[in-house]
């Protein structure tokens, strides 16, 4: 007879559990379905000034006189921002298994040496010294 009451007590909380984790798989269901709005929100919203910012900078720099030397900067940061907001829309696409991997050939170097151009102001600002040492390779 104890044997039995155990049984039920423990089949009791059994089932407790299942409810409790049932509840608890559902707000995670909501908070999911949530965070794939915002995120898809978000990332809309982002890319409304960044096409902005480059359009404005593409008129600036195509100025026949102009003097807009920072204007490159501003373009490929834009660009980098926008590729950001990109990214942010293909999470869910990993999420439903839909993104696909482009292999795309790009020079490190180049990368490296726009990172150093786009971090300038900030390096000077906190009067810090940067040595870009690499060998080119073609």
């Amino acid at each position: 007879m104890i044997a039995n009451e155990e049984l039920a007590k423990t089949n009791e909380s059994f089932v407790k559990v299942n409810k409790e984790l049932a509840q608890i798989n559902e707000q995670m269901k909501r908070h999911n379905i949530k965070q794939k709005e915002f995120i898809s929100i978000a990332s809309h919203e982002l890319r409304t000034p960044v096409q902005s910012i480059l359009g404005y900078v593409e008129i600036l720099l195509s100025e026949p006189q102009s003097n807009f030397e920072h204007g490159e900067p501003i373009m490929r940061n834009a660009i980098r921002l926008q590729k950001v907001t990109s990214d942010i829309l293909h999470i869910s696409k990993i999420d439903n298994n839909m993104l696909t991997l482009n292999n795309e050939r790009f020079s490190l170097s180049k990368t490296i040496l726009q990172i150093a151009e786009d971090t300038r102001n900030q390096i000077i600002h906190e009067n810090k010294n940067v040595n870009i040492i690499y060998d080119a390779v073609t």
